[in-house]
């Protein structure tokens, strides 16, 4: 988490500056290319092709700085000045002992702990604490302008940080700011921001059907790929992927007496029913994952592997993955 936040921040930081490094080139180079035309008569139409080419690489850089990750492209300036207002609202007194080996303690809130926990959790300043300023609400305007998903990490801290009595209440306002603006998280039970999925594979009956599969390590596997899946991260979809493959191998091996030949071949005839045609169906879906596991960068991860740099390819992958696997255990013995 700490690594992918820091790289989404040198991305937005470098393709921000590209932007306007491309913008100020792109002047420069038409006054000058404009004064070069005066001087040694060059057709005017270069200045065309400058600014198509200087054009072309604003819109390539704006479309990766807009699929940099999913929060910053959902979270509005307004709704977070809205979620900063929960924080605040929920800034439950606390007293803090700096030293732990004195009785010395300061008065402070739980907005203020969480915002030290967040600099702790990353090694660095993300938020510049004043050690005069102890009070949550005294860095509104930071938190305003904070990266965002740094604000879903404080978010999350700050609901450890409450009292029990505190949490519910402070979760149904943080997933009311969510609501009102349309998007699709919600600040669980477990202070953990996840991603409401919706048109996808999982649902409430395959959760329970995976918590009915009694080998430990394959229900790890898909609890573990799951939870991943609905966090909102490209870095946490990335790995929820290679994380349902390590769980579509380990089901293969599910019948513990066989090889992993034979004990495919017996999930594969549990499925199919005697069928042939879904027996074919079913074993053309296994090699057909198979393959997209050892081509593509999911497991492996060697110079030939194919890179997946689209967060959707990964949910397709994933509920692709997530659906055999979810079918094969409803047979299982």
């Amino acid at each position: 988490m700490k690594n992918t936040i820091r790289e989404l921040q040198n991305q937005k930081s470098e393709l921000g500056g590209l932007i306007l490094y491309s913008i100020v080139l792109g002047i420069s180079i038409n006054i000058l290319s404009g004064i070069l035309s005066d001087l040694l008569d060059i057709k005017p139409w270069i200045n065309l092709l400058v600014w198509i080419a200087i054009s072309l690489g604003i819109i390539i850089a704006s479309q990766v700085l807009k699929y940099v990750d999913l929060i910053c492209t959902a979270v509005t300036p307004d709704t977070q000045k809205r979620l900063v207002a929960k924080l605040v609202h929920f800034s439950e007194p606390q007293v803090w002992q700096p030293n732990r080996y004195d009785d010395y303690q300061v008065k402070t809130d739980a907005m203020y702990m969480a915002l030290m926990r967040l600099n702790e959790f990353h090694d660095v300043s993300m938020v510049e604490l004043n050690e005069n300023w102890i009070y949550g609400k005294m860095y509104i305007p930071q938190l305003e302008t904070l990266f965002a998903p740094l604000l879903f990490d404080l978010i999350e801290l700050q609901y450890h940080e409450l009292s029990e009595a505190e949490r519910a209440p402070y979760a149904e306002a943080i997933n009311g700011v969510f609501s009102r603006a349309k998007l699709d998280f919600n600040l669980s039970s477990k202070g953990m921001i996840e991603r409401i999925l919706k048109h996808e594979v999982y649902d409430n009956t395959i959760g329970h059907n995976i918590g009915a599969v009694t080998e430990p390590g394959l229900r790890d596997l898909l609890e573990q790929a799951i939870a991943l899946h609905q966090q909102p991260s490209v870095d946490s979809h990335r790995d929820a992927v290679e994380k349902i493959w390590d769980a579509l191998e380990r089901l293969k091996t599910y019948y513990v007496g066989m090889d992993k030949k034979n004990s495919s071949k017996q999930i594969v005839e549990d499925m199919s029913g005697g069928q042939a045609s879904f027996s074919d169906l079913f074993n053309a879906e296994f090699k057909a994952l198979t393959d997209i596991g050892n081509d593509y960068r999911i497991r492996h991860h060697e110079t030939n592997k194919i890179d997946i740099t689209d967060i959707r390819h990964y949910d397709y992958f994933f509920n692709r993955c997530l659906a055999l696997i979810a079918t094969a255990i409803q047979y299982l013995n």
